[in-house]
């Protein structure tokens, strides 16, 4: 197990999307240096108990442990948008009890012979009931689908994102924060729809804070909006602060390529070859140059050359998304079902295809078809089909939830 290198550090860029304008919110630019997927990270931790707690907190370590092992935690910032997923590696943990209330119990702490846990002392602990949605979108992209990277390229202008998953191997990535934007934003045009209910605009020549604010506003104005995907607090006060119920993770390329290839394609010495792109085609990647026409002349438009390395018949993992239905009920206790009711509409819309993905989707790109969505209630249980959700007795009581919902002031 080798320390991270620093030079493995990826970063990481979000922005939020004014829903007036659908250019980018003032302030609302975030970059982040992340570490990626398949690196080692090192935990020690400690903890003091005596003899009238021993037993409890021996239970509470073997659920904490299982928990990590079981991928059931996330660390860190934006745990909600696709970050701060980790693994307990059971065959390198060491667990061990060090007893210092008598001279044997100290010196075997002193050589390391205190009792050892094996990860079978965990590996079937009880965990606690947690009341979550378990969502798998299995899906083809039906045009290129990417997502643009931030850094634009020496020979082609726009690259997809890519993300390490080995030391060695790099995959194509859709962020969790561009699946969870663009839920949220579909969310959004249906309640809004529905209630026939404008997003707040920030007047013109308003200053700089006023144009955060009134982006604030319109992420905080509808309250199962609010409540499945969160919102940024407003200025002066602690309503719309909070964490969303809805958790979304990255979304990876099944087909890896080798780092070395990727970051000579579209690094500086990328400029002096002939064909910098060419090896990427084994991957799926073709150069696409597109223009933008003059109105007048009818020919190419001055400095409005461009090019995108397109994906072609990438194939992608499942999506996935997790609910805390515990959370929802205390960001949203009175309708809880109607937040649940507007998700199941996302998933509704996701699968009739009218809810592209990722970069240039108003220019041909982003266009999927879903195989099938799979909803888990409570871990354990077996996973049912959202056709078969929504056709059965539990979708005619998140209609009227819905209803009922609707029928109130949004607060």
């Amino acid at each position: 197990m080798q320390t991270l290198n620093p030079a493995r550090l990826e970063a990481r860029h979000s922005v939020g999307i004014d829903r007036h304008s659908g250019t980018a919110a003032h302030g609302f630019l975030h970059g982040r240096v992340v570490v990626p997927t398949d690196s080692f990270l090192r935990l020690e931790l400690d903890l003091n108990s005596s003899d009238d707690s021993i037993d409890d907190d021996r239970r509470r370590m073997r659920q904490l442990l299982r928990l990590l092992s079981e991928e059931g935690l996330q660390l860190g910032a934006a745990k909600t948008r696709g970050l701060g997923r980790v693994q307990l590696l059971a065959a390198e943990t060491d667990v061990r009890e060090e007893d210092f209330s008598s001279a044997a119990g100290l010196l075997a702490a002193l050589e390391g012979n205190g009792p050892a846990w094996c990860s079978e002392d965990w590996a079937e602990e009880p965990l606690p009931a947690r009341e979550s949605l378990s969502i798998r979108i299995d899906w083809r992209p039906t045009a290129p689908v990417m997502v643009r990277s931030a850094t634009d390229g020496f020979a082609v202008d726009a690259l997809p994102l890519a993300s390490a998953v080995t030391p060695d191997a790099v995959s194509l990535v859709l962020p969790g924060t561009s699946l969870k934007g663009i839920m949220r934003s579909c969310a959004e045009r249906i309640e809004r729809t529905v209630r026939r209910l404008d997003a707040p605009a920030a007047a013109p020549g308003q200053s700089a804070p006023e144009r955060s604010a009134a982006f604030r506003e319109q992420l905080d104005q509808l309250p199962a909006v609010r409540a499945l995907f969160g919102s940024a607090p407003l200025r002066g006060s602690d309503r719309g602060r909070g964490v969303g119920a809805v958790t979304v993770d990255d979304c990876y390329a099944k087909e890896t390529m080798p780092a070395e290839l990727w970051a000579q394609a579209h690094g500086p010495e990328a400029a002096d070859t002939a064909s910098p792109v060419t090896p990427l085609r084994d991957y799926r990647l073709e150069r696409a140059d597109h223009v933008a026409v003059d109105r007048w002349t009818g020919g190419a438009a001055d400095g409005r050359l461009y090019s995108v390395l397109e994906p072609h018949g990438v194939e992608w993992q499942p999506i996935r998304l997790t609910v805390d239905l515990a959370r929802l009920k205390r960001q949203h206790a009175d309708h809880r079902a109607a937040g649940t009711a507007l998700l199941m509409l996302v998933l509704r819309d996701l699968t009739a295809g009218r809810i592209p993905i990722g970069y240039a989707t108003n220019r041909g790109l982003g266009d999927i078809a879903v195989d099938r969505v799979l909803l888990t209630f409570r871990p354990g249980n077996k996973p049912v089909e959202l056709t078969d959700y929504l056709n059965g007795e539990d979708a005619a009581g998140l209609s009227k939830a819905w209803r009922t919902y609707l029928d109130e002031e949004p607060s």
